[in-house]
């Protein structure tokens, strides 16, 4: 037994240092500067979540499925040179016996306070500039405000994290106060960085949070996780339609796009379903495809894009199946910010940005318990 407390501990501590090393490398990415050795540090993570796992007990089932989508995520790799996907993979079942909630208040916090820091060093000179002034799409030069975010949809969409992982914590200790400095913040907030898709994603997290929260047996309803469901078949839908059909021979794309400012033809122009492959990357964008959707397929290829829409509809019936509508919310979110914003879901120097990978995490690390190995004795 002290032997499995002791593989336990050091297992804990190697995920712990991974996890420390993604949570750095996304905050810093946050800003408008790079981490030195970058690539480096990101095999140095895996190599840890490797020996977590290697340190944690795993049932048959685990490990079964732990082999087949390592071995999917190793092609992946053989066909892209990317290591994204099993990278993904590995650190999501390293979670396995850890304290997620306590994991995601780390990450909370040191997020909290490089962001913070951040846009403070950006308003006094240092780093990024505060203020973008350029040609966004919409018809002439705009100013809106990034704070050494590089763009505004950046500051935003680091918000939306911020505000969803805030909501998730401490979800049951909120009241109709928070939820109000939080909208008014929001609105504010997009008074100064003009996006759509930052101020949609913050205000979904909100308004439900807020009706969850005093309507309580929402969450065991099983109408709103079939919304769930189809609201990413919606969205996936609409990404499939936008890299098949030419946009200008379509009202209904004409109006998506002008909606989504120019998204749906940034797919069709640099996406186009004619390039995707089996399990390799299509080639260079031409220009930022921002649907995520859209990129996964691109970049990943037919395989790993399906498993990542049949990876997203397994959360809503793990959701479903704990009646945790919260995290739902949580889920759906992150779908649409998806749609509207790659860096927050496909991004290969950003693991953590992805809140559905945080969620499958809380999923995977269940509830905590010590088994005993082959050959000990209980006490």
């Amino acid at each position: 037994m002290q032997l499995i407390k002791k593989k336990e501990r050091l297992g804990n501590i190697a995920f712990y240092i991974g996890m420390t090393i993604h949570l750095l490398l996304m905050v810093v990415g946050f800003g408008d500067c790079g981490m030195p050795l970058h690539g480096r540090l990101m095999q140095i993570a895996f190599l840890f979540f490797c020996i977590k796992i290697l340190m944690t007990y795993y049932s048959k089932a685990e490990w079964l499925s732990m082999v087949i989508l390592g071995s999917l995520g190793v092609l992946s790799y053989i066909g892209t040179g990317d290591e994204y996907v099993v990278s993904v993979i590995v650190m999501i079942f390293a979670a396995k016996s850890v304290d997620i909630r306590q994991v995601c208040k780390w990450i909370f916090l040191v997020a909290l306070i490089f962001t913070v820091g951040t846009a403070v060093l950006s308003l006094c000179g240092i780093g990024g500039i505060p203020v973008d002034i350029r040609d966004y799409g919409r018809g002439g030069e705009e100013a809106r405000w990034c704070l050494g975010f590089g763009h505004a949809n950046n500051l935003h969409g680091t918000v939306w994290y911020l505000t969803a992982l805030f909501t998730f914590l401490y979800f049951e200790k909120m009241d109709w106060r928070h939820y109000l400095i939080l909208s008014i913040g929001n609105v504010a907030l997009y008074y100064f960085t003009i996006s759509k898709g930052g101020l949609i994603a913050t205000q979904l997290v909100i308004l439900a949070a807020f009706v969850l929260h005093y309507i309580k047996a929402l969450q065991k309803q099983a109408w709103i996780y079939g919304c769930g469901v189809l609201g990413i078949l919606g969205v996936f839908f609409i990404s499939m339609i936008s890299v098949s059909v030419e946009w200008l021979k379509s009202p209904i794309l004409m109006l998506l796009d002008r909606l989504f400012t120019g998204r749906i033809n940034l797919a069709y122009q640099h996406a186009h379903i004619s390039m995707w492959k089996l399990i390799s990357c299509a080639g260079e964008f031409g220009d930022t495809v921002d649907n995520g959707w859209v990129t996964m397929f691109f970049q990943y290829g037919y395989v790993v894009g399906i498993l990542f829409v049949l990876f997203h509809l397994y959360l809503v019936y793990r959701t479903w199946k704990e009646k945790n509508g919260i995290l739902l919310v949580l889920v759906i979110t992150c779908v649409f910010y998806t749609f509207m914003e790659a860096t927050y879901a496909v991004n290969n120097s950003y693991l953590l940005s992805n809140l559905c990978y945080i969620a499958a995490m809380i999923f995977i690390a269940g509830k905590k318990e010590l088994k005993n190995e082959p050959g000990e004795l209980k006490d």
